[in-house]
């Protein structure tokens, strides 16, 4: 995601918020700013879809009216909405009620006749069905009863032994996360019903505007400002659900849960004296939750012996706020592959920018740095002003990404010009999941003629940028989708991506991911396309850059080699019998493209 930078309280969100926050979203938004069919049509769809994904609650004789049944329910949508009404989809909240109840019903009748079965018998039982939506109360049975199953063989870690001996534990271990699955969609008093209503109501049309503009819970805001600047507070473990109850899966690393002792796959039975057996997940993790600072008692066991541990919560960094650095060997010197995982910025000082410059500077400091291999296979994007410092590191700044907006206006966001840290060889390597901040500097280094792309044929295509309110006080909680991006070259990435230079298969590479699979995405055009809506001196400028763009392009050296290190690589292949064949390829091509560049020869 690129998002435009902006601590925000969010009370509880009733129906009356509706209107203005849609009309929040409709100020910002690249094209869309009415309530009209195709969003009516759109936002029935999504508030079914979040519901019921797996379609397992209704059949399609159920939903198929209001799906498929023409401008009847759309036009009862478009106008009760517009007239600040919300009766078709009070009348689909009734729905979803009655489907969890006759489920409930379905599910005790399944587990009754599963308690009869044998291991042979339910892994026959557990075929994994998704599509399409049941045809009669027979399927309906048949796909919940498969789920079951699955469900069983998957937590009974497929031991005939434990699925025998632990079979009712698995039953009622099945249905407290189903009631869970199901909670923000039952009565649980006016005011939060109304709430967790309104906020269903809210995602919808949210996502019924293109397939990046979302509105966020209060514990989704939470996640995505934790994704967004890879810190948070807390003890520093990470906690999954299971059979036993809450288990610690990981402890990272120089957080106080490591400081007082607690491990990988210890069980949490209690938090501050309250047992855990009868909560949900999720409010057991709100109770691990606290100001910096403050001490929680945990109660564990572990393997069969019962312990108490007292942590005191603070300020973490994530892992995935480091750049973690591989070296390897070329000549007397060293190529650095460097991976950032997200292009954040913490109120700790901390940012992707920072890291990649520490990383460069310490290896500069120890060792001769020949080549630059920048990982972002697994980048999936972050804040632009730190994909501009990003790319400043490698060119020296100037123009890196314009955005055009709804109304035609044009801004361009450059870097103050300096001198680049490393501007030698440099290899960016991208995935099918490589998306939105880190296609801007895939592609910009590309054009600039700094680098050379190696990885999947294409990275995921996302060419729009947000303005969110995750990190800020507004009272409401969403990403709007303001604007498309264009590269200085006045290309966009949307739906196509950034293109390999050279392809060297990721693990991702056969995976069907990206913008183009995506609900709503925006179409794909080029800047010069819009020239017409530009201003005569936005004209002018763009000619500035665009002459730039065609100096900095034609007067690479590294790029001219790309023609025999994509002859060398084809005759290679991929090494398969290293851990990471994608990342060493890409070493061998940098070795490649260091001896070229330094007059050697092959």
């Amino acid at each position: 995601m690129v998002l435009l930078k902006t601590i925000f309280f969010l009370s509880l969100f009733t129906i009356s918020d509706i209107p203005d926050a849609t009309n929040e979203l409709f100020k910002y938004h690249y094209d869309r700013n009415q309530f009209d069919q195709e969003m009516a049509k759109r936002s029935m769809d999504v508030f079914i879809e979040s519901f019921d994904s797996d379609h397992s609650y209704f059949l399609w004789s159920e939903v198929k009216p209001m799906l498929k049944g023409g401008s009847k329910w759309v036009d009862f949508t478009k106008n009760s909405f517009n007239n600040r009404s919300l009766d078709s989809f009070i009348e689909i909240q009734k729905f979803f009620e009655q489907a969890i109840e006759r489920r409930k019903l379905l599910e005790l009748e399944i587990i009754g006749d599963l308690s009869t079965k044998n291991f042979d018998e339910i892994q026959k039982i557990a075929t994994f069905q998704y599509e399409p939506y049941p045809l009669n109360f027979a399927q309906l049975k048949t796909k919940i009863k498969s789920q079951i199953a699955l469900f069983m063989i998957k937590e009974s870690f497929r031991s005939r032994a434990n699925l025998q001996e632990e079979r009712e534990r698995l039953f009622a271990y099945y249905l407290k996360k189903q009631r869970e699955k199901e909670l923000e969609y039952l009565p649980r008093g006016p005011a939060m019903e109304e709430h967790y209503f309104s906020i269903h109501v809210m995602k919808a049309i949210a996502e019924s505007m293109d397939a990046h503009t979302r509105f966020f819970s209060p514990d989704e805001k939470r996640e995505m400002r934790q994704a967004l600047s890879k810190d948070f507070s807390g003890v520093g473990i990470v906690v999954r659900d299971s059979l036993d109850g809450p288990t610690i899966q990981r402890v990272i690393e120089g957080s106080p849960a490591e400081k007082a002792g607690l491990k990988a796959k210890d069980i949490l039975l209690k938090i501050d004296g309250k047992s855990l057996d009868t909560l949900y997940f999720r409010e057991a993790m709100e109770l691990l939750s606290g100001r910096n600072h403050t001490k929680v008692r945990l109660d564990i066991l572990r393997q069969g012996e019962l312990k108490e541990v007292v942590v005191t919560r603070a300020p973490i960094n994530s892992p995935e706020s480091t750049a973690q650095v591989s070296l390897f060997a070329q000549g007397d010197g060293v190529i650095a592959a460097i991976r950032l995982d997200g292009f954040f910025d913490n109120d700790l000082g901390n940012s992707a920018a920072y890291q990649l410059e520490q990383a460069i500077l310490n290896t500069k400091k120890n060792q001769d740095l020949k080549a630059v291999i920048l990982d972002l296979r697994r980048n999936t994007g972050g804040f632009l002003t730190q994909a501009g410092k990003v790319c400043s590191i490698f060119t020296g700044g100037g123009p890196i990404v314009l955005a055009r907006y709804g109304n035609g206006q044009i801004n361009v966001f450059k870097e103050k010009i300096s001198k680049p840290l490393f501007d030698g060889p440099l290899l960016v390597l991208i995935s099918r999941l490589s998306a939105s901040a880190s296609e801007i500097v895939a592609q910009t280094l590309k054009e600039y003629g700094a680098a050379i792309i190696v990885g999947d044929e294409h990275s995921y295509g996302k060419g729009s940028m947000q303005f969110q309110t995750i990190t800020s006080e507004e009272p409401y909680c969403y990403a709007v989708t303001v604007a498309k991006y264009y590269t200085i070259s006045g290309a966009s990435v949307q739906l196509k991506g950034v293109s390999s230079d050279i392809i060297v298969p990721t693990d991702l590479a056969e995976v069907l991911i990206g913008e183009q699979y995506l609900k709503y995405p925006l179409g794909y055009d080029t800047l010069t396309q819009g020239f017409k809506n530009i201003s005569a001196g936005g004209k002018e400028e763009m000619g500035q850059i665009f002459s730039f763009y065609q100096k900095k392009s034609s007067s690479s050296t590294s790029r001219a080699w790309i023609p025999q290190l994509k002859i060398r690589s084809e005759k290679r292949g991929l090494p398969v019998t290293r851990d990471d064949p994608a990342l060493f390829e890409a070493y061998e091509i940098a070795k490649d493209l260091v001896l070229y560049m330094s007059g050697g020869q092959q």
